[in-house]
């Protein structure tokens, strides 16, 4: 009866009222004694690990969204691939012209490449470019099916960024699909770009004299790659 009295003056001096047949077996007010710390426990794990499963969450949700739409922490966005590549010939007039990129390139980058009929000087292909729901792939269609025994320029300008802003790596794929660095000594005032923006437009590329940002390569100086194809 001493250890059931005991148990009934903790049990009372946590707020739990007595029975009104009292306690009879002293092993119950230590059963519920014994839950008591328990959910006491259990109540001070969640109040600690409440703001860290919140933080984790939302962390979460970010990294979910730069999967999908940003190029992965630490990895460089390369051009990938070019369709036709450069040296091609017997090229389909009616065949598709597609630059690929690994990684989802900035919106509106699509202003710094372009098409010329001859050479990267020549006249402007007419058309338009457009991606893929990713910003991996750019497919340029023309208005008019190309011309048969021709030769073309695809220009992709050399200050093309990513989806973090970070320039991309062309030199790695782009020479060996036959591509070739334009040189500023190849710039003479000619027409480029699409776009109305940034030295796009036929805008000369900053005047005949230099190209936009968008055209200049950070490092070397060019105004970005070259890929030449014959159609058949």
């Amino acid at each position: 009866m001493a250890s059931g009295r005991r148990n009934s003056t903790w049990l009372l001096q946590k707020g739990i009222e007595r029975p009104r047949n009292g306690w009879r077996d002293p092993l119950i007010g230590r059963t519920v004694e014994l839950r008591i710390r328990e959910k006491n426990v259990k109540r001070n794990v969640l109040r600690n690990l409440l703001p860290l499963l919140v933080l984790g969450g939302v962390g979460l949700v970010v990294v979910g969204c730069d999967e999908d739409t940003m190029t992965p922490a630490g990895e460089e966005t390369a051009l990938l691939s070019v369709v036709p590549p450069g040296g091609a010939s017997g090229v389909d007039p009616n065949g598709p012209l597609v630059i690929e990129f690994s990684h989802p390139m900035m919106q509106g980058m699509e202003e710094f490449a372009d098409v010329h009929e001859g050479d990267v000087e020549g006249p402007l292909v007419e058309g338009a470019w457009s991606w893929n729901d990713t910003f991996t792939t750019l497919t340029f269609t023309p208005a008019a099916p190309l011309k048969n025994q021709t030769r073309y320029v695809i220009h992709i300008g050399g200050g093309m960024t990513d989806g973090n802003g970070r320039h991309i790596n062309y030199g790695t794929h782009g020479t060996g699909m036959g591509g070739q660095w334009m040189t500023q000594q190849m710039h003479q005032g000619g027409l480029h770009g699409y776009g109305g923006g940034m030295g796009g437009g036929g805008g000369g590329m900053g005047g005949g004299i230099g190209m936009g940002a968008g055209w200049t390569h950070p490092m070397n100086g060019s105004y970005g790659m070259i890929f030449t194809f014959t159609t058949a």
